[in-house]
């Protein structure tokens, strides 16, 4: 792998964004990202037993899917590891791009399938930090990229990191979704399912899995109920993610089904206007 110094690419790379413990910038031809961390950051991880510049090192080399985006040059300041460079993708947050445009359910089907797929057979890797913002990128063309390297957890490295729109990560210890200090790949077909949902209804699935002392209900009962998801298998797929005694399942052809037996409306009920699947 290839080495820098951070001060050849600080005067060589331009401001991308901040990010959380870490800074983007990018070249003159955008061909090329540089990720930097902050110090202490790393040192932090270090304290974790998680080592950054490991697995920027030789972690790269066990990702085998051409839609994630891997570390192709490490960076060093003054000697010490400090981040990575890797391959610039011209495209937007997933969901953002389908918060903006008012996607077909088709359109939806086919976004939310190359994701699924990716994540499907990248069986070596999971992803506990999918849905953040920003981290997995489409283009017009609905190509899909998936960055954050660091943030993924490959075959022996784990890592610390974890979106807020899966809830706490403790919540997850001793379920069905971590073994040990492992993810298992059941928290990706979660997050998957949250996408979707997200992109059919524009709907933080976390409060789902929350119970409602004022109605007595589970959220997840009530939510089923007022948008009328009359989808059997949907429904089942739903359900299954807060029941540590059920397997977690890939939409697939489910989300095939939808789309052919659906459109997706905005309706108005009491004065607010929502997305709602309507039976063809």
């Amino acid at each position: 792998m290839r080495v820098y110094d951070y001060k050849y690419i600080r005067d060589r790379y331009h401001s991308l964004c901040e990010r959380q413990f870490s800074y983007l910038s990018v070249d003159d031809e955008k061909n090329t990202v540089c990720k930097v961390f902050e110090p202490y950051y790393i040192e932090s991880m270090l304290d974790e037993d998680f080592d950054l510049e490991d697995m920027v090192l030789n972690g790269s080399e066990l990702v085998e899917s051409d839609s994630i985006i891997v570390p192709d040059a490490v960076v060093y300041s003054n000697c010490k590891f400090a981040g990575y460079l890797m391959p610039y993708f011209e495209g937007k947050c997933v969901r953002e791009y389908s918060k903006r445009n008012f996607l077909k359910l088709d359109e939806i089907v086919d976004i939310y399938k190359k994701v699924e797929k990716i994540v499907k057979e990248s069986d070596n890797i999971v992803f506990p930090d999918l849905l953040t913002d920003g981290n997995i990128l489409i283009n017009n063309n609905h190509d899909i990229k998936f960055i954050d390297f660091d943030g993924f957890q490959i075959d022996y490295f784990t890592t610390p990191v974890f979106t807020i729109y899966l809830g706490k990560m403790e919540k997850y210890d001793g379920t069905k979704y971590k073994a040990g200090d492992y993810f298992t790949k059941q928290l990706d077909i979660k997050s998957l399912v949250y996408l979707y949902i997200w992109m059919l209804f524009g709907i933080d699935m976390d409060y789902i899995d929350r119970y409602d002392g004022l109605n007595q209900k589970k959220v997840i009962n009530m939510f089923i109920k007022d948008f009328d998801i009359q989808i059997d298998d949907l429904v089942h797929c739903i359900t299954s993610l807060y029941d540590d005694k059920k397997e977690n399942i890939y939409l697939g052809k489910v989300a095939d089904v939808i789309a052919k037996e659906f459109n997706l409306k905005l309706v108005e009920e009491n004065g607010i206007r929502v997305k709602k699947l309507i039976r063809k």
